[in-house]
Protein backbone atom coordinates (compact mmCIF):
# COMPACT_ATOMS: atom_id res chain seq x y z
CA UNK A 1 0.00 0.00 0.00
CA UNK A 2 1.35 3.43 -0.99
CA UNK A 3 1.27 6.67 0.88
CA UNK A 4 -1.35 9.30 0.10
CA UNK A 5 0.01 12.73 -0.84
CA UNK A 6 -2.46 15.53 -1.50
CA UNK A 7 -1.79 17.56 -4.66
CA UNK A 8 -3.62 19.95 -6.96
CA UNK A 9 -3.21 22.35 -9.87
CA UNK A 10 -4.88 25.71 -10.45
CA UNK A 11 -5.52 27.49 -13.74
CA UNK A 12 -7.18 30.69 -14.83
CA UNK A 13 -10.15 30.39 -17.18
CA UNK A 14 -10.00 31.93 -20.66
CA UNK A 15 -11.91 35.04 -19.56
CA UNK A 16 -9.50 35.52 -16.65
CA UNK A 17 -12.21 35.99 -14.03
CA UNK A 18 -12.21 32.60 -12.33
CA UNK A 19 -9.77 29.92 -11.25
CA UNK A 20 -10.33 26.17 -11.52
CA UNK A 21 -8.55 23.94 -9.02
CA UNK A 22 -8.15 20.28 -9.94
CA UNK A 23 -7.33 17.65 -7.32
CA UNK A 24 -4.42 15.67 -8.77
CA UNK A 25 -3.98 13.42 -5.72
CA UNK A 26 -3.72 9.73 -6.55
CA UNK A 27 -6.39 8.11 -4.40
CA UNK A 28 -6.14 4.78 -6.22
CA UNK A 29 -2.39 4.12 -6.02
CA UNK A 30 -2.19 5.30 -2.40
CA UNK A 31 -4.55 2.57 -1.22
CA UNK A 32 -6.69 5.28 0.39
CA UNK A 33 -9.78 5.51 -1.84
CA UNK A 34 -11.64 8.82 -1.84
CA UNK A 35 -14.63 7.07 -0.25
CA UNK A 36 -12.61 6.91 2.99
CA UNK A 37 -12.32 10.70 3.19
CA UNK A 38 -14.83 12.79 5.13
CA UNK A 39 -14.30 16.12 3.43
CA UNK A 40 -12.09 18.42 1.41
CA UNK A 41 -11.75 22.20 1.54
CA UNK A 42 -9.84 24.79 -0.42
CA UNK A 43 -8.68 27.79 1.58
CA UNK A 44 -7.52 30.83 -0.37
CA UNK A 45 -5.41 33.36 1.54
CA UNK A 46 -4.35 36.90 0.68
CA UNK A 47 -0.79 38.10 1.33
CA UNK A 48 -1.63 39.25 4.87
CA UNK A 49 -3.02 35.81 5.77
CA UNK A 50 -6.69 36.83 5.71
CA UNK A 51 -9.07 34.58 3.82
CA UNK A 52 -10.05 35.61 0.31
CA UNK A 53 -12.52 32.74 0.46
CA UNK A 54 -12.93 29.16 1.62
CA UNK A 55 -14.52 26.71 -0.79
CA UNK A 56 -16.05 23.36 0.09
CA UNK A 57 -14.58 20.89 -2.36
CA UNK A 58 -16.90 17.86 -2.44
CA UNK A 59 -15.69 14.43 -3.50
CA UNK A 60 -17.16 13.20 -6.77
CA UNK A 61 -14.60 10.77 -8.17
CA UNK A 62 -11.54 11.70 -6.13
CA UNK A 63 -8.95 11.89 -8.91
CA UNK A 64 -9.63 14.85 -11.17
CA UNK A 65 -12.38 16.49 -9.08
CA UNK A 66 -12.46 20.24 -9.62
CA UNK A 67 -13.84 23.37 -8.04
CA UNK A 68 -13.95 26.96 -9.33
CA UNK A 69 -13.82 30.32 -7.56
CA UNK A 70 -14.16 33.85 -8.93
CA UNK A 71 -11.57 36.63 -9.10
CA UNK A 72 -12.46 40.31 -9.19
CA UNK A 73 -8.89 41.52 -9.95
CA UNK A 74 -5.32 40.21 -10.04
CA UNK A 75 -4.04 38.43 -6.94
CA UNK A 76 -1.13 36.41 -5.66
CA UNK A 77 -2.87 33.80 -3.53
CA UNK A 78 -1.87 30.98 -1.23
CA UNK A 79 -4.15 28.04 -2.05
CA UNK A 80 -4.37 25.21 0.47
CA UNK A 81 -6.31 22.01 -0.16
CA UNK A 82 -7.09 20.01 2.97
CA UNK A 83 -8.39 16.45 2.72
CA UNK A 84 -10.06 15.22 5.92
CA UNK A 85 -10.10 11.59 6.94
CA UNK A 86 -11.63 9.90 9.99
CA UNK A 87 -8.68 7.49 10.28
CA UNK A 88 -5.50 9.14 8.95
CA UNK A 89 -2.71 6.81 7.86
CA UNK A 90 0.77 7.44 9.25
CA UNK A 91 3.07 8.91 6.60
CA UNK A 92 0.28 10.26 4.44
CA UNK A 93 0.08 13.97 3.67
CA UNK A 94 -3.44 15.39 3.63
CA UNK A 95 -2.64 19.07 3.05
CA UNK A 96 -1.14 20.68 -0.06
CA UNK A 97 -0.33 24.37 -0.51
CA UNK A 98 0.89 26.42 -3.47
CA UNK A 99 1.19 30.10 -4.31
CA UNK A 100 -0.39 31.18 -7.58
CA UNK A 101 -0.08 34.64 -9.09
CA UNK A 102 -2.84 35.64 -11.49
CA UNK A 103 -2.15 38.66 -13.74
CA UNK A 104 -4.88 38.57 -16.39
CA UNK A 105 -6.54 41.91 -15.51
CA UNK A 106 -3.22 43.77 -15.74
CA UNK A 107 -2.30 42.02 -18.99
CA UNK A 108 -5.67 42.93 -20.52
CA UNK A 109 -5.26 46.56 -19.46
CA UNK A 110 -1.80 46.71 -21.04
CA UNK A 111 -3.15 45.10 -24.20
CA UNK A 112 -5.80 47.83 -24.34
CA UNK A 113 -3.00 50.42 -24.20
CA UNK A 114 -1.22 48.66 -27.05
CA UNK A 115 -4.42 48.79 -29.08
CA UNK A 116 -4.64 52.53 -28.33
CA UNK A 117 -1.13 52.95 -29.77
CA UNK A 118 -2.17 51.05 -32.90
CA UNK A 119 -5.17 53.34 -33.34
CA UNK A 120 -3.21 56.47 -32.45
CA UNK A 121 0.52 56.11 -33.27
CA UNK A 122 1.24 59.59 -31.92
CA UNK A 123 1.00 58.02 -28.43
CA UNK A 124 4.50 56.68 -29.10
CA UNK A 125 5.68 60.28 -28.67
CA UNK A 126 3.48 61.02 -25.65
CA UNK A 127 5.91 61.08 -22.73
CA UNK A 128 3.20 60.75 -20.05
CA UNK A 129 1.53 57.85 -21.85
CA UNK A 130 4.84 56.05 -22.40
CA UNK A 131 5.93 56.55 -18.79
CA UNK A 132 2.60 55.13 -17.55
CA UNK A 133 2.88 52.16 -19.93
CA UNK A 134 6.43 51.41 -18.78
CA UNK A 135 5.42 51.73 -15.13
CA UNK A 136 2.49 49.32 -15.32
CA UNK A 137 4.44 46.90 -17.51
CA UNK A 138 7.23 46.98 -14.91
CA UNK A 139 4.72 46.11 -12.16
CA UNK A 140 3.40 43.20 -14.25
CA UNK A 141 6.97 41.96 -14.69
CA UNK A 142 7.68 42.40 -10.96
CA UNK A 143 4.55 40.44 -10.00
CA UNK A 144 5.32 37.62 -12.40
CA UNK A 145 8.96 37.34 -11.34
CA UNK A 146 8.20 37.48 -7.61
CA UNK A 147 5.19 35.15 -7.70
CA UNK A 148 5.90 32.63 -10.43
CA UNK A 149 9.69 32.45 -10.26
CA UNK A 150 10.46 33.07 -6.59
CA UNK A 151 7.17 32.04 -4.94
CA UNK A 152 7.15 35.37 -3.05
CA UNK A 153 3.48 36.13 -2.45
CA UNK A 154 4.13 39.37 -0.55
CA UNK A 155 6.22 40.99 -3.27
CA UNK A 156 4.00 39.71 -6.07
CA UNK A 157 0.84 41.07 -4.46
CA UNK A 158 2.51 44.41 -3.69
CA UNK A 159 3.36 44.78 -7.39
CA UNK A 160 -0.21 43.81 -8.34
CA UNK A 161 -1.58 46.35 -5.87
CA UNK A 162 0.54 49.07 -7.49
CA UNK A 163 -0.68 47.95 -10.94
CA UNK A 164 -4.27 48.00 -9.68
CA UNK A 165 -3.74 51.57 -8.42
CA UNK A 166 -2.46 52.63 -11.84
CA UNK A 167 -5.43 50.98 -13.58
CA UNK A 168 -7.88 52.57 -11.13
CA UNK A 169 -6.28 55.98 -11.66
CA UNK A 170 -5.53 55.64 -15.35
CA UNK A 171 -6.65 59.20 -16.04
CA UNK A 172 -3.55 60.36 -14.13
CA UNK A 173 -1.14 57.97 -15.86
CA UNK A 174 -2.44 58.05 -19.41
Amino acid sequence: MGTFVASFTASLNAAGNSVTVVDTSNYTASGEPYSGFTGRTLTILLKDGTAYTTVLFPFVNGNGDSVTFALDRDYSLLLTMTCSKASPVSGSVYIASNIYTFVNYTQNFIYGLIQNISANPSLLNDVIFQKGLKTIYNELSNATLAGSTFNDQQSAQSALDRAYYIISNSVIYF
